[in-house]
């Protein structure tokens, strides 16, 4: 494997950035399947640019949608456990808190 880096990078800084490389590319794939990234028929620069950044911006946009709403299923799912266990029937000792005495 050919690598390009300055001279003295440590292995793991290599491995960093090759692990960084999957990252990038899972992102460019989503932009094109969900974005519409790859659909572009322009014929100058600034066309180009425009539909890039306003397809990041999408993305971008359904990223923060995704983290909001995965929060608030983890904000309901525990408002109901605590809900569930408060309408438990109350007990009449703790078993912790029971006292036995042997005479």
């Amino acid at each position: 494997m050919l690598i390009f880096a300055p001279t003295g990078t440590s292995l793991l800084e290599m491995v960093e950035a090759f692990g960084m490389r999957w990252i990038v590319e899972q992102c460019l794939e989503e932009a094109k399947g969900e974005v519409g990234l790859d659909e572009y028929e322009v014929r100058s620069w600034h066309g180009w640019y425009r539909h890039i950044t306003l397809s990041m911006l999408s993305l971008a946009f359904l990223a923060a949608l995704r983290a909001n709403e995965a929060e608030y299923a983890l904000k309901k799912t525990m408002s109901r456990r605590a809900h569930c266990q408060s309408q438990k029937l109350p007990t009449l000792f703790k078993p912790k808190h029971l006292l036995i005495f042997q005479f």
